[in-house]
């Protein structure tokens, strides 16, 4: 018989944790999906980083970017969605002109009626 070293020991706990998080993004997303738990609104600012997590209607913006008129009557779907936002450029009154913010939707969930 193999006596048990340290790096096996490692790479088992390793595997064990690594399953755990899976199934446990997975229930919670399932759970999410189907009305089960009420997904959390968030808005983190972490420097230049901003992350917000909302439901809405029309996953394709951040909740408060300005719409063009036809995305007013969007479908009954609901969606969360979470959006990293970065920031760029400064919020002065002389660096009005150079302040920008780009969105990179991180993750989107159809929700279940």
């Amino acid at each position: 018989m193999c006596p048990v070293t340290i790096q096996r020991t490692l790479v088992g706990a390793f595997a064990i944790t690594a399953l755990l998080c899976i199934l446990g993004v997975v229930g919670v997303s399932t759970a999410i999906q189907t009305g089960t738990i009420t997904p959390p609104e968030q808005d983190v600012q972490f420097g230049s980083f901003r992350i917000v997590a909302f439901t809405t209607n029309d996953p394709t913006y951040p909740a408060y970017w300005p719409r063009l008129p036809e995305m007013l009557y969007l479908p009954p779907k609901r969606f969360y969605v979470v959006w990293i936002l970065v920031q760029t450029g400064g919020r002065g009154q002389d660096s009005r002109d150079t302040y920008h913010e780009t969105g990179i939707r991180l993750f989107m969930l159809q929700l279940r009626r």
